[in-house]
């Protein structure tokens, strides 16, 4: 359970550096550091500090100096924890912070657990559940879109958004209990019809906010792209060229890349995850085999296929990779076929091979992986896919699997309302499952906060944050 003493930790990663921040929250730690804390100006103490100023300060302990530095003091509620919290700027020599840190414990307070000083500041109500994922996604972004989403989400778009539909939806609650409240009355009650367009309003809006999650985590996450095909068309080559790197083992020899070959690179803020797999042949090779089985695996955990088949080869042999891939493909996932090889073809040849492959499929993409012709287009290509997913165009974006489940838990409950005003059920269960819409929105935003639900996200947080 959440525990109100006072706690410490090492907001700089615990690490040797030049300079090391020590974070202390709770409601006692002024008296307690007042013990230990020196100011180099005698006329100050730290219960004379004015907020969100610097002070030099020394720190001593059993009569020896440990350190000087600087000492800065939020006053509860202005603080990031909502309680009074002082951060120590002081040199990042290993032993010092560990120092300290005994002498902060020896003097009562506690070293923090992973996320604790945010945990208190969800608590408090200095941040809602949303914000408080946010800053764990702030300090994880790879990209920089990922760290765009993330500052909306911790300046509250995500928050304000759900806040703004409660809103709307408890004025809607009001208007069916008013009509259970006063039902022997002689009182006028809002029509179905009317309930029902506010209704659908709110589902298309809940409906809208859960779509930009599979834009939101791709983002987060990276979006996963694998490289597949027939042995010795070039995937490897292809990865290479795409990561500018001797990442996969390039060789004439089929069956060559026998395990699944993971890298990633960023293309204009966008993190792409490839994963390079063993080509699609029946094989007696044990070893390959199982490469072969493992490369279909991780293929359908892709969100796009780069199916390579080499322009030089047979009409048939093109044709049969296709027909193979398209039927692997499962929801969500898009297939573009990469021709490779466009060197060893002419201008004519090439041209008549792309319509034939358009008839199959309408995503094809010429390239020479070998000279590293086209290269660039395909990573735009690639890119453009990535922008597609983001159907809704909102700048609010979901990235976070926890609240998107909440959104679905919403939309169902929203639709089990519709459903009972189409089919005239009683007034009494439609409050019920309008109810119910409202539950899972607060649980997105941490209204209604599970103990279990808290220690899973705060868990992951860094020590000091």
């Amino acid at each position: 359970m959440y525990q109100t003493d006072d706690i410490c930790a090492i907001a700089t990663g615990g690490v040797q550096s030049a300079i090391a921040i020590i974070r202390i929250s709770g409601s006692n730690i002024i008296d307690k550091l007042s013990k230990i804390i020196v100011f180099k100006n005698s006329e100050i103490n730290i219960n004379k500090c004015k907020t969100s100023q610097l002070y030099r300060i020394e720190i001593h302990y059993d009569q020896k100096l440990l350190d000087d530095g600087l000492l800065a003091l939020f006053r509860s509620p202005k603080s990031y924890t909502g309680e009074d919290l002082v951060e120590l700027y002081l040199h990042g020599s290993l032993y010092i912070q560990q120092e300290i840190l005994k002498v902060l414990q020896n003097n009562g307070i506690r070293l923090a657990q992973p996320g604790e000083f945010s945990l208190r500041a969800y608590l408090n109500g200095k941040m809602d559940l949303t914000q408080a994922e946010a800053v764990h996604d702030i300090i994880t972004s790879s990209n920089s879109l990922s760290h765009t989403i993330a500052m909306q989400q911790m300046r509250g778009g995500i928050g304000n958004e759900i806040r703004l539909i409660k809103e709307k939806l408890l004025q809607l609650l009001s208007l069916v209990e008013l009509e259970l409240d006063f039902s022997e009355e002689d009182v006028e009650f809002a029509s179905r019809d009317k309930i029902l367009n506010l209704l659908n309003n709110f589902i298309e809006r809940i409906h809208k906010l859960s779509l930009s999650f599979d834009y939101g985590n791709a983002i987060k996450k990276g979006v996963l792209i694998a490289i597949v095909g027939e042995t010795n068309v070039g995937k490897s080559t292809l990865m290479n060229a795409l990561l500018n790197d001797e990442r996969s083992i390039v060789s004439s020899i089929p069956g060559t890349t026998r395990d699944v070959i993971e890298d990633s690179f960023t293309y204009k803020g966008v993190t792409f995850r490839f994963i390079d797999t063993a080509g699609i042949r029946k094989t007696t090779d044990e070893i390959e085999q199982i490469g072969v089985e493992l490369a279909i695996k991780k293929a359908s955990e892709a969100k796009l296929l780069l199916l390579l088949v080499n322009a030089n080869d047979k009409w048939d042999v093109i044709k049969s990779s296709i027909d193979y891939w398209k039927n692997q493909l499962h929801q969500g996932q898009q297939l573009l076929v990469v021709l490779n090889k466009i060197d060893k073809v002419s201008a004519s040849e090439l041209g008549e091979l792309t319509l034939k492959i358009n008839q199959l499929i309408p995503k094809v993409f010429a390239i020479s992986a070998k000279f590293k012709l086209h290269i660039e287009l395909l990573m735009d290509e690639m890119y453009d896919f990535v922008q597609s997913l983001h159907v809704t165009g909102s700048e609010n974006i979901i990235t976070n699997a926890r609240q998107y489940n909440a959104l679905i838990l919403a939309l169902q409950a929203a639709q089990n309302a519709k459903e009972a005003i189409i089919n005239n059920i009683a007034t009494d269960l439609l409050a019920e499952e309008l109810k119910m819409v409202n539950m899972h929105l607060s649980q997105v935003i941490g209204e209604i906060p599970s103990q279990e639900v808290l220690n899973e996200i705060f868990s992951r947080f860094c020590i000091g944050k």
